[in-house]
């Protein structure tokens, strides 16, 4: 005899398994902004005698290229992060949550290039063109990341997929760009690196979120 049975995980029954892709993601997602917390905290600590006029200010050249790759690889791991919210099912399958995963996607894959061409100016001013032009395409790659993260929180709480508190964690990502950390940029340029180490705090919650939430399981057929 063959029965039918149709099941729905409870969204919030505890942690993901780690082969989960979903899992998996989030705990890239939450490697990548610890590098990146810890690194913004590190260098914003550091005393040096490297001028301030040049871009590469706390470092040396040589350790501020290596910085930058490291920097590069940590956004990396945080959009794989993202890949895994936008395809999580957890955004809902309206059109807010589709626009949203891409524009998220969009926002923190150009920073990724972005970052890595830091690299190759290590010897700049920080006043240089290139500067200017990669410092540009970051800040416009984070206000597009910001608007998309605040679009995935609302279509998130929309849909109702998202149990417990990880369901805030995109809202939060995207809120803390326009409450925390482009004023700070305003009001205090200088201390750009700790609102940077806030940011990448609330990527290691969407990471957290991302790796304790069950999947939703779809229809079982079970023969007996």
């Amino acid at each position: 005899m063959t029965t039918s049975r149709t099941s729905t995980a409870d969204p919030s029954a505890g942690p993901a398994r780690s082969s989960d892709p979903m899992s998996a993601a989030g705990l890239w997602c939450i490697a990548g902004a610890s590098i990146l917390m810890v690194g913004a905290i590190a260098t914003a600590a550091i005393h040096s005698s490297v001028p301030a006029a040049d871009l590469s200010y706390p470092y040396t050249p040589a350790v501020f290229r290596l910085t930058e790759v490291l920097w590069t690889f940590a956004h990396a791991l945080m959009f794989i992060g993202a890949v895994g919210l936008t395809r999580s099912g957890l955004l809902g399958t309206a059109r807010l949550g589709r626009i949203a995963g891409w524009i998220v996607l969009a926002g923190l894959a150009l920073i990724v290039p972005s970052e890595l061409g830091f690299a190759f100016f290590a010897t700049a001013a920080d006043e240089s063109t290139p500067s200017a032009v990669l410092g540009s395409a970051i800040g416009l790659s984070v206000v597009t990341a910001g608007l998309g993260f605040v679009l995935a929180g609302i279509a998130s709480l929309r849909a109702g997929q998202w149990r417990g508190w990880g369901r805030y964690t995109p809202l939060l990502c995207g809120l803390f760009i326009f409450v925390v950390l482009l004023p700070a940029q305003i009001i205090r340029p200088s201390a750009y690196l700790w609102p940077v180490a806030g940011w990448s705090a609330c990527f290691i919650l969407l990471g957290l979120a991302l790796y304790r939430q069950r999947p939703a399981r779809g229809t079982a057929t079970q023969a007996s």
